[in-house]
């Protein structure tokens, strides 16, 4: 393309309120005219060289089935401000330095440096400092992939408007598979309109983008807190002079808060909720926010890189750092991991939710390194995900042969309810709002179309939207179909689909699910028992089998599974611990279904605080009256699995539970309170309470 698209107007009044963005590098060292050679100590000193950071991630160890991993092929987009005049001439010379492939040669990659539109028309020239981040990010994105093109979009200002234009524009050029922003801003109300801008345009190939958490502890910046962009973090990394690994540690140069110290970003977004992609995946941090940062890599300014810029005084020799070095270090991986994927016959990565954003979080540990000393000022390093280096850093050797879909595929999957049921002569409807959705995901197809069969034996299924789908045998609102079409298409037809049961039918059904990828020829299966029963008839009929032990039932609650589960009367004060499953017959009536004995509460209740969960368990809080005297505000959750009640956190509050328990669209649960108007919220996973 030649032009860009002006941003929407919802965009545009967003950017125009958004804070200006900074760029995030640190200068380590100023070097001057030439660089002296490195000592021989077993740890290296900084800065260091491509050769040396590529051998640290494994980059240097990437091939595709004996195809050395360059990121030729792929092009990469680079977004900041202003106009840099000498950025060629000083890549050319940082390339010499090195021994890097030259750009704009025969059988080299190309460099190209266009204005926030696409033009070659440029903006002009500010002495802020964004001509060194320029340097950075185009000379280590080539660092990582020298056989990658790089286009390099100047905005023609730090401003919101500029930056996302230039941003937008960098999406839908022709050939860019990865866009790597090394600058953001504090979080404001209204990001999330920006957040549309970080997807695949329309009729585009996959793309990628990234952004750095930022450079003075958490909270973080945005873009990188947009749900669909990789938010890059930093470490400290240190190497033996030949590159070889040692260790790493959180990027922290003295900020222990908002001290001004320089300290790698990541924390808790204030404006995004949490993508699904980081639901229990982040060792229980937040289940309802957007968490920052994703991954990382070397940042720290004192185990910085080499950089040549010959506009500022006191180079052309730099030492930089910053989380705009762990960006472009990461987009360049990700080209080469585009690379491989179009060797095998795949689409490059689109970047949102629906494909590398999830392929991360599924990977084993053993594609990244585990950072798990230091901290940021507020958040520390652990084992596994932590806010300040996210999942870790790259094992890139293992890990980027995994994007590219060589070595061990990731197999497609069905995410299904267990059991449904519903009522003769009426529709069921699989919705995320009826707590029984279906959905599919193949973190290998990118934007290649899957395969997906649907079929049941006494009734009709009708997908809610038919958009960008192909029927290739049967038709919607058939007892069996296949339909084919990307994973975001499929999805949105499974969003919603109905099951209509044939006319006059009660009993048992069954819908059957198969997803499969061409390109891996991996499939995945799922199954759904159904029940038809017969409509209530507004009577009320005595149940023909009797409560076991003489007891009595004062409440009842229904199970996904189809049983009744019913608290028993006990000693005829009320507060028993007993409790009974209720099967239905086989025509799915309760009236003659069979009784049986479910496990005892720990504590005896009477007026209590129940619900069922998302997953099937039955959760109970508090008391009016209690077998422990009184009041109570105890918790369990019963899991019909196990038939065992299990003691959850206790409520903070003196008396809960009397009181409707509502469950919440996001699987916690608001409990009243008996003695005041308060409320409160359990969280089931992490197992704790909040006000």
């Amino acid at each position: 393309m030649l032009s860009a698209a002006p941003l929407s107007p919802a965009a545009l009044a967003a950017a125009a309120v958004a804070p200006a963005a900074v760029p995030g590098y640190v200068i380590g060292a100023r070097l001057g005219a030439s660089i002296q050679p490195l000592g021989q100590p077993q740890n290296a000193p900084a800065p260091y060289d491509p050769q040396q950071v590529q051998t640290a991630y494994g980059v240097n160890l990437i091939n595709f089935n004996g195809i050395v991993g360059t990121g030729a092929g792929q092009t990469v987009a680079i977004v900041d401000a202003y106009n840099d005049p000498n950025i060629i001439d000083d890549t050319k010379a940082f390339d010499t330095q090195f021994n890097l492939q030259q750009f704009n040669v025969a059988g080299g990659p190309t460099f190209q440096v266009l204005g926030q539109t696409g033009t070659t028309t440029l903006p002009t020239i500010n002495g802020q400092g964004w001509d060194l981040e320029e340097s950075l990010d185009v000379q280590w994105v080539h660092s990582m992939a020298p056989q990658a093109n790089i286009i390099l979009f100047e905005a023609n200002s730090s401003g919101g408007d500029d930056m996302y234009q230039a941003e937008t524009t960098a999406a839908d050029f022709a050939g860019v598979s990865v866009v790597s922003n090394s600058w953001g801003s504090g979080e404001f109300q209204g990001e999330n309109t920006l957040d549309s801008i970080f997807t695949t345009p329309v009729g585009h190939q996959g793309v990628t983008f990234l952004s750095g958490s930022g450079d003075h502890g958490e909270p973080g910046l945005y873009p990188a807190f947009s749900p669909n962009v990789i938010a890059v973090g930093g470490t400290n990394l240190q190497i033996q002079t030949s590159g070889a690994y040692i260790s790493e540690s959180v990027w922290n140069n003295n900020n222990t808060g908002n001290n001004g110290g320089w300290a790698t970003g990541g924390g808790i977004s204030t404006q995004e909720s949490q993508p699904s992609y980081q639901t229990g995946k982040v060792n229980g941090i937040s289940t309802s926010q957007r968490l920052s940062a994703d991954v990382s890599a070397d940042a720290d300014g004192n185990s910085g890189v080499y950089v040549y810029d010959s506009f500022i005084t006191g180079g052309p020799w730099w030492q930089v750092g910053g989380t705009s070095l762990a960006t472009p270090l990461w987009a360049g991986m990700i080209a080469i991991a585009n690379q491989g994927r179009v060797l095998a016959g795949e689409g490059t990565l689109n970047g949102p939710t629906s494909q590398i954003l999830p392929m991360l979080y599924n990977f084993p540990s053993s594609d990244f390194n585990d950072v798990t000393l230091g901290n940021n000022g507020t958040y520390s390093a652990g084992p596994g995900y932590d806010l300040p280096t996210g999942l870790g850093t790259p094992n890139a050797n293992l890990l980027i042969p995994a994007l590219a879909g060589f070595g061990s595929n990731q197999p497609p999957s069905i995410t299904a309810p267990a059991n449904a049921g519903v009522t003769e002569n009426t529709a069921l409807t699989f919705s995320t709002a009826n707590s029984n959705a279906i959905s599919v995901t193949d973190v290998s197809s990118g934007l290649n179309a899957d395969s997906l069969t649907l079929s049941v034996s006494h009734g009709t299924l009708t997908l809610a939207s038919l958009t960008g789908l192909q029927f290739t045998t049967g038709s919607n609102g058939s007892a069996l179909f296949t339909v084919t079409g990307t994973i975001p298409n499929l999805d949105a037809g499974l969003s919603g689909l109905i099951y209509t049961p044939t006319t006059g039918y009660v009993g048992s059904d069954s819908l059957s699910l198969s997803l499969t990828d061409p390109g891996t020829s991996q499939t995945a299966s799922a199954t759904v028992s159904l029940t038809v029963v017969p409509p209530v008839t507004g009577n009320w009929t005595a149940m023909t089998q009797f409560v076991p032990n003489g007891d009595a039932g004062q409440l009842a609650m229904l199970l996904p599974n189809g049983q009744l589960f019913v608290h028993g009367l006990g000693d005829g004060q009320g507060d028993s611990p007993e409790w009974y499953l209720v099967t239905p017959d086989s025509t799915g009536s309760y009236v003659k279904g069979t009784w049986a004995p479910a496990g005892s509460m720990n504590v005896g209740r009477l007026y209590f605080g129940s619900t069922v969960l998302p997953n099937g368990e039955v959760f109970v809080v508090g008391g009016e009256y209690s077998s422990t005297g009184g009041d109570d505000n105890t918790a369990e959750i019963y899991n019909p699995v196990t038939n065992i009640w299990t003691n959850e956190a206790t409520s903070p509050k003196s008396i809960v539970g009397d009181e409707p328990t509502e469950l919440l669209p996001n699987g916690n649960v608001l409990v009243g309170d008996i003695v005041d108007n308060g409320t409160e919220i359990f969280n089931p996973i992490a197992n704790t309470w909040s006000p």
